[in-house]
């Protein structure tokens, strides 16, 4: 594989475009039906919001038997209603990469 050759999904830079997903309900709706026809049996192990340059990608962990993978998501859409109302605390990774902590109290 060339390092740009990635499957949708595995690389940052093709992440899974959640289409009108703007609540957390339709995120999950749509995360739950894609990873149950691509990866079926997988267990979800983990869940990070990163942004990655100005996208929000839902970086979900996922684990069958022994064998680990990250499947990344744009959540764009959902992440720009939820900051409307809610703090996000920002993390620089690298440049152009942060990691966001969800805030759960809303902005006053």
């Amino acid at each position: 594989m060339k390092p740009m050759d990635f499957p949708e999904g595995i690389s940052l830079r093709k992440p899974i475009v959640l289409k009108k997903a703007v609540t957390r309900e339709e995120v999950q709706k749509q995360q739950e039906q894609y990873l149950e026809k691509k990866y079926p049996g997988y267990k979800i192990t983990r869940k990070e919001t990163w942004i990655f340059h100005k996208k929000f990608l839902e970086r979900v962990s996922l684990k069958k038997d022994d064998e680990e993978l990250i499947v990344n998501f744009d959540v764009s859409d959902y992440m720009k209603e939820y900051e409307k109302k809610h703090q996000l605390k920002k993390i620089q990774l690298s440049p152009g990469v942060e990691r966001v902590e969800l805030q759960h109290a809303p902005i006053p």
